[in-house]
């Protein structure tokens, strides 16, 4: 009473909400006594006679209701959750098979939804046994509801890593119907109709039906763990998400020439082509690593996901999403396949040496090399990961990393599960409050990925005795989940300071904003070295990025939908042989990302036609571009269609200055005019 007075008299600034929490706190604490009282009252008047529902139905609906809940929760929904990239769970830590997780699950849930609610059954007897069924009641609604939250009022959680981190927490400051009323109604529903059912003698209904979900939930499971064990069959160490491994010898993976051409491309996955300016004004040193660089910051992706935005990049305008939905009648992994060898190959037939580290989703697998192997032409590497112990222990990184990244993914796992099933207006206290370790994660990931970039001088000699053409992956600015210190080189437990840009960002986005700053000032290291080496005048080197992210990208502050369209916003920068040691140039010509492989062959007296189509390489961008949004990342979820789906309520024919939003013209607008 005394904390209600002070806010309502002393901290009348306070917010509403605080007000209101803290004066329903102080009236249920006066009113406790009288709220037992008619509890006890209710609950009598309320029970079911035991003649419709004895003490040993009870029992039955109690332990079929509790099995359920463990096998949906414990069994069945990690399941389907690792079944969809087996490869990314495998080998994390001390544990090799993902499998473990699900085991670990299926214990833990048991425990809290079987023999914890009949310890409770057993120690709260009393007369009539009303309390087995008042317990065995309330375990029934709590299936119905968990069953409903995860299927009827999901939000849409968008991409995770593996400890299950949500990256935009907005999400749940959806206050639709579909998230407050609704639930609310069903809730009501579902007690009204479970009360209902017993009344009327119905107990064996209910433990039928509870049953079916039990034997529905095995079935679904077994399934997932049969999938499960041939992904972990297929996968392997390097594959692993977190996989720390101890500290390698740096070796030599790309071989450039001294006299020879060397042609370079750096993929930044999810690099954010507005930020460049501004990341290169906060920190000088870089800007000077980047000269001779022009930047095209006036450039789109044709998607916002690697799986629908990467072909183009990779191998140009005949891999756009519509251009691949044309040829309807083949797989769309093998045309995506395709895409990744097009132009590496046309390097190869004209004699470059070429060495491909790491490939956008190779026969739509992590990991997947079998496509490659058929091309012994162009040779495929993977040092993402492998210098992760020897970067922490080079750099003086000594944040207390409690527990194994297997251990928290095994914690969060489950704790994921219980996000799904709560009522929606209760996940965002749970992720806030209630969930672990995944800064913790965010950090690993970030150590794996900037150690790759990191090292990248010393995987480099100037050995080879032909042309070469090197094309390097890295995920350092897409698995962003943790501030970084003022130098952008090491995590950070704590936002730093950042530049006025940022002001407007929110955590999201200010954690992306430094990631690129991360993956930019690594390349401009690896730029110097080149500069060391002599090996900087012979060398083309192109920047690019698949996809922008929707985040706060203050250049389309102002339109009515930012940041859709900041998931467009590709990174675009070329540094062309003998380029002039000058400070980067910025070119306004409207570019895509489908462009990069154009710089990369002009001038070269190459092939211009696609090995596999015949069909020239060209730029098509004169009357604009039309680009759509993602409908689906995991192309695990595709393996045997033929096209994609296409959201063009949500796409756009854009033209000229992609910062105008007038430049933007709706799909299905701009269809309708021609």
């Amino acid at each position: 009473v005394g904390m209600a007075a002070y806010f309502l008299r002393v901290r009348y600034d306070s917010r509403i909400g605080v007000k209101m929490l803290v004066v329903a706190s102080a009236a249920f604490v006066v009113l406790l006594p009288l709220i037992q009282r008619l509890g006890r009252r209710a609950a009598k008047r309320l029970s079911v006679p035991e003649a419709k529902f004895s003490s040993r139905q009870a029992w039955a609906l109690l332990l079929s209701s509790g099995a359920a809940l463990a096998l949906f929760l414990g069994f069945m929904l990690p399941g389907s959750t690792i079944a969809s990239s087996p490869a990314e769970f495998s080998y994390l830590g001390n544990t090799a098979s993902p499998l473990s997780y699900i085991w670990s699950s299926v214990v833990t849930f048991t425990g809290f939804f079987v023999l914890y609610p009949v310890a409770l059954a057993r120690l709260t007897y009393s007369r009539g046994g009303y309390r087995y069924r008042l317990i065995s009641s309330l375990l029934f609604l709590l299936l119905v509801l968990s069953i409903a939250h995860v299927f009827l009022f999901a939000h849409d959680y968008g991409n995770l890593t593996v400890d299950f981190s949500i990256q935009n927490d907005q999400l749940f400051m959806d206050y639709a119907k579909k998230f407050t009323l609704y639930p609310l109604l069903f809730f009501c529903t579902a007690a009204l109709g479970v009360f209902l059912v017993l009344r009327l003698g119905g107990v064996k209904l209910l433990t039928t039906l509870a049953l079916s979900v039990c034997v529905g939930a095995t079935l679904m499971g077994v399934r997932n763990v049969s999938i499960i064990r041939r992904g972990f069959a297929g996968a392997s160490p390097s594959s692993a998400a977190g996989s720390e491994n101890a500290a390698e010898p740096v070796e030599t993976l790309y071989h450039l020439s001294q006299t020879g051409l060397n042609v370079i491309v750096l993929f930044l996955d999810r690099g954010i082509g507005p930020f460049v300016p501004h990341i290169l004004a906060q920190f000088p040193e870089t800007a000077q690593q980047f000269r001779g660089f022009t930047h095209y910051p006036n450039c789109v992706s044709f998607s916002s996901a690697t799986v629908t935005g990467a072909p183009a990049m990779v191998s140009g305008y005949e891999y756009t999403q519509e251009r691949i939905n044309a040829r309807s009648d083949e797989l769309l992994r093998e045309k995506n396949n395709e895409a990744i060898l097009a132009v590496p190959k046309v390097f190869a037939d004209a004699g470059f040496s070429v060495v491909l580290d790491g490939a956008p989703w190779t026969n739509y697998a992590i990991g997947g090399n079998s496509l490659l192997s058929q091309h012994p032409e162009v040779s495929l590497v993977y040092q993402a990961g492998r210098f992760t112990a020897r970067y922490i222990q080079e750099s003086g990184f000594s944040a207390k990393r409690a527990t194994a990244i297997d251990e928290r993914v095994r914690k969060e796992i489950r704790n994921f599960m219980v996000l799904q099933a709560l009522p929606p207006l209760a996940r965002a206290t749970f992720n806030a409050h209630c969930r672990r370790g995944s800064k913790l994660v965010g950090m690993d990931m970030f150590l794996r990925n900037i150690s790759g970039l990191y090292y990248l001088d010393d995987c480099v000699d100037t050995t080879s005795t032909t042309d070469t053409f090197t094309f390097i992956c890295s995920d350092t600015a897409h698995d962003v989940f943790t501030f970084l210190d003022e130098r952008c080189e090491l995590p950070a437990f704590e936002q730093p300071e950042l530049p006025p840009y940022c002001a407007t960002m929110d955590t999201a986005s200010k954690m992306h904003y430094q990631a690129n700053c991360a993956a930019l000032r690594q390349y401009g290291r690896f730029f110097d070295s080149l500069r060391a080496r002599g090996v900087w005048d012979n060398t083309r080197i192109v920047i690019v990025s698949d996809h922008g992210f929707p985040i706060d990208v203050p250049e389309f502050q102002g339109f009515a939908q930012p940041r859709e369209h900041s998931s467009y916003a590709a990174l675009l920068m070329v540094k062309d042989f003998n380029a002039a040691d000058t400070e980067m140039q910025t070119s306004d010509e409207f570019m895509t990302n489908a462009d990069a492989p154009l710089l990369e062959m002009a001038g070269l007296g190459l092939s211009i036609e696609n090995p596999f189509t015949q069909q020239p390489f060209r730029a098509e961008k004169d009357d604009g571009v039309t680009v759509f949004a993602c409908t689906d990342w995991n192309p695990q979820h595709f393996l045997d269609a033929t096209v994609f789906a296409l959201d063009d309520e949500h796409a756009y024919h854009v033209s000229g200055s992609i910062f105008d939003e007038r430049s933007w013209l709706p799909y299905r607008a701009w269809k309708k005019a021609h």
